[in-house]
């Protein structure tokens, strides 16, 4: 594997996705994190920095990090599957299972290969079915 120092910004973020999809946040997070300081108005890069930042860390205080690098992919490009997905996982890690529903579904209409965000409409898709017939 060569040095990251010796890759460009599309190798830097490739090499910051092998690393996500090993659980590697940690070294992750400063990777990412360089490519949004680098280029600011990428809506890819900060989508990607909210779904590092989310499961980098299970404590509440980190869903402020996550809501801003949201907030701030959305606003470049409303969009962003990764920033779609983060909002909806921390909606969900929230409790607010309605929310989480309406962006996981946002996820997968942008994106309809992200089975992970399909599995998890299913989800609470169910969950919220079967909530309303408890009810009644």
């Amino acid at each position: 594997m060569a040095p990251v120092e010796a890759l460009d910004a599309a190798g830097r973020f490739r090499r910051v996705e092998q690393l996500f999809q090993r659980q590697a946040y940690p070294e992750a997070m400063p990777l990412i994190k360089a490519l949004c300081d680098d280029d600011p108005k990428s809506a890819k890069y900060w989508g990607m920095f909210a779904l590092v930042r989310l499961m980098r860390s299970a404590d509440t205080a980190a869903l402020q990090d996550v809501i801003d690098a949201v907030n701030q992919a959305l606003r470049i490009d409303e969009d962003e599957p990764r920033a779609l997905y983060a909002k909806a996982l921390s909606y969900k890690r929230m409790g607010k299972e309605r929310e989480a529903l309406h962006y996981f579904k946002r996820t997968v209409s942008v994106e309809p290969a992200n089975i992970d965000a399909a599995r998890e409409v299913r989800l609470l898709s169910m969950r919220t079915a079967d909530d309303k017939q408890t009810k009644r």
